[in-house]
């Protein structure tokens, strides 16, 4: 019976072209799960550090909403609207017009602060778009780090725990087709 280990010699193959082809499956599936993960912890972590930068200067509040409701509209690295968002939360905050200002919050002296120190004139605007583009350039490499760390963890531990479950099933097959094949060699022995 030759032809019964040409047929077992063919299913081996078979089935390890199988386990090949499943593991770079895995493994790519492993790499988008790990982006998707790293994507959202790069976000978090730049978030993070936005609403600490925010929270130095005494923002809680944008817009009339709470920092964490103000950026599921807005992105933690949107320049132009934080610096509008702060800069309107400064305007009614710290206003030479305003008869309750206190000029002692960290938001009134990041602009007045400046302005007393410096020769010329700046705006209160652009001061504050500087401190904004400082908090998201830190924001974003935070979240590119939190992003790559995340995502090489994740790929790994997907990787690893599909690698294990391909193994563990084509452990099974073959043990499955070599019993198979040493039966049917030994079976003419028995005849």
């Amino acid at each position: 019976m030759p032809e019964v280990g040409s047929i077992g010699a063919t299913a081996l193959y078979a089935l390890n072209a199988w386990k090949t082809d499943a593991i770079a499956a895995a493994t790519k599936a492993a790499m988008i799960e790990g982006a998707a993960k790293g994507t959202a912890a790069g976000i978090d972590a730049g978030k993070k550090v936005v609403f600490e930068g925010l929270e130095k200067l005494g923002v809680s509040i944008l817009d009339n909403q709470s920092l964490e409701t103000f950026f599921t509209t807005i992105s933690y690295n949107d320049v132009s609207n934080i610096t509008q968002a702060v800069h309107t939360n400064f305007m009614n905050t710290c206003s030479l017009g305003n008869t309750s200002v206190d000029f002692n919050k960290p938001l009134c002296t990041l602009f007045f602060g400046n302005e007393l120190l410096s020769e010329k004139q700046i705006s209160s605007r652009d001061t504050i778009k500087v401190a904004v583009q400082n908090m998201v350039s830190n924001a974003n490499t935070a979240a590119t780090q939190a992003s790559k760390t995340t995502s090489e963890r994740v790929t790994a531990a997907i990787t690893n725990q599909k690698t294990s479950e391909i193994a563990a099933t084509y452990m099974g097959y073959q043990t499955f087709f070599i019993f198979f094949i040493f039966f049917f060699f030994n079976i003419n022995t028995y005849i």
